[in-house]
Formats: C-alpha cells, structure tokens, sequence
C-alpha cells in the first residue's frame, strides 16, 4: 500500500479518494514502485490510454502526471514521487536529469533518517540498561519504589 501526502490543487473528495494506493494499481505511483523506473503520462490521452483511473485526474484538472522512483540502498525503492501538471507537459531530458536528481537527495535524506532512527533506538535500548545495572548496583530494582539502599517494609523506614 502506497501512502499519499496529497499536495495543495486537488479536491477535497478526489484527494479523499487517494490517501492510499495498492501497489498493484495502474497508476503512475504504482508502477514507478514496482518497475524502479520514472513513469511518465505528458498529456490527458497518454493519461487515459495508460491508466484506468485517470478519470480522476481529468476531472482534478490534471493534464499531465509523473512519477520518479526514490531508490535507496541496495537499489531498493524506498519512496516515490508523485507529479501533476495542469497543462501537458513532456519528459525533457533537462526535466528528467532534474528529477533524478531530486530522488537521489531524497533517497540519500530517507536513508539517513533510517540510519537516524535505527541509532535513536539502540542509544535508548543502552540508555535503559545501564540505569537499570545501576540501580541493581545500588541494591534496587526500582520494583517496590524504595529509594537505593534503603528498605521500606509496610510503609516504616528501617
């Protein structure tokens, strides 16, 4: 399932109809996740013939769409950009270098952030342990909410 960050310029009940997508859709999002490849559709017949769900693009006004591959390591596509265009618009070789060039800084920002997270989570996984070795260390186990090296029994200081 391909989850959509619908940008500003489409209605409210067509955008409504697209949070999600299922990979297996025919839409240009759908195959550029499946084949790897930029998919491109620069006008409404090129829409129609390719893709049954272009009735909602003609009737958002879109003209033409697109979508570029987000690859990341191991050429695994870990994102996909969605393009829409009120006019027809082809695939020119300067737009095609910079889309690819868009996809490959956010590929490199996605992997980051991964690598991020990944970190985050042993940092917090070593951070728990050690307070946990230090409390045993100080003779507590922080079960019975008594203070380190003291011993509360039925609510009396010893």
């Amino acid at each position: 399932m391909i989850a959509l960050r619908n940008g500003p310029g489409l209605p409210g009940d067509i955008a409504a109809r697209w949070t999600t997508v299922p990979v297996d859709t025919a839409t240009p999002l759908g195959m550029a996740l499946r084949t790897a490849a930029t998919v491109w559709a620069a006008d409404p017949v090129a829409i129609a013939e390719r893709f049954p769900t272009g009735a909602d693009a003609d009737a958002a006004g879109l003209r033409a769409l697109g979508a570029v591959p987000v690859v990341g390591a191991g050429g695994r596509v870990v994102a996909v950009i969605g393009l829409a265009w009120h006019e027809p618009r082809p695939l020119t070789p300067e737009l095609q270098a910079a889309l690819a060039a868009l996809a490959a800084v956010v590929g490199q920002a996605v992997e980051r952030a991964g690598r991020f997270d990944a970190e985050r989570h042993v940092a917090q996984a070593l951070a728990g342990g050690a307070a946990a070795r230090r409390a045993a260390a100080a003779g507590h186990d922080g079960a019975d909410g008594a203070l380190p090296g003291r011993r509360v029994d039925a609510g009396r200081r010893r």
